[in-house]
């Protein structure tokens, strides 16, 4: 057991650090989202800042507000970009890929997304906690589904936040209902 000090190693004209999400990849290395910075750092498995990426902005590659991270099975890096309503995809170099998403209330446009998990087929599931709904894209960022908008209210969520996959599996926590849902995907 141990901690990692984000703050011992800052610049001078960056402010603390305030790290919301987190990823690993396969090699160990911590991604975290610093949302005060507008920036997605690097740390080794050992705790020293390998890198940062990002800053603010709403151009490709930049952040207003970075939060949930997810790496897929190739080693991309997915990034919710809370205010700028979308989600950006980066490679194993830290380069923008792409993008998926864009500000709205309909199906496969975002209100405030939270976090973001990728399947093993590549199916991306971003939690949207205004427009109360998981979106579903497939691997090539079409837009596939939405969880959540059943006319039903016990289906319904309040406040969906986190989301992840385990094999066939959705896992999504519902802030405001203090409750974990579990969807089976069958893709």
């Amino acid at each position: 057991e141990r901690s990692i000090d984000l703050n011992k190693n800052l610049s001078g004209e960056e402010k603390k650090i305030r790290p919301i999400g987190i990823a690993v990849n396969q090699e160990g290395q911590i991604y975290i989202s610093d949302v005060d910075n507008s920036l997605i750092r690097v740390f080794s498995p050992k705790g020293e800042e390998l890198s940062k990426f990002g800053g603010f902005g709403a151009e490709n590659g930049k952040f207003l507000i970075p939060v949930g991270l997810s790496f897929d099975n190739h080693g991309r890096l997915a990034v919710v970009d809370m205010n700028n309503s979308r989600v950006q995809f980066f490679d194993a170099q830290n380069n923008f890929l792409s993008k998926i998403g864009s500000p709205g209330d309909t199906k496969g446009c975002f209100g405030k997304p939270k976090d973001v998990a990728v399947d093993d087929k590549g199916f991306v599931y971003v939690s949207d906690g205004a427009n109360l709904v998981v979106h579903v894209f497939d691997k090539d960022g079409k837009f596939v589904d939405v969880i959540g908008a059943d006319k039903d209210p016990n289906l319904q969520f309040a406040a969906p936040f986190g989301v992840s996959v385990e094999k066939n599996r959705l896992y999504v926590t519902d802030r405001w209902r203090n409750s974990i849902r579990v969807y089976e995907i069958s893709r």
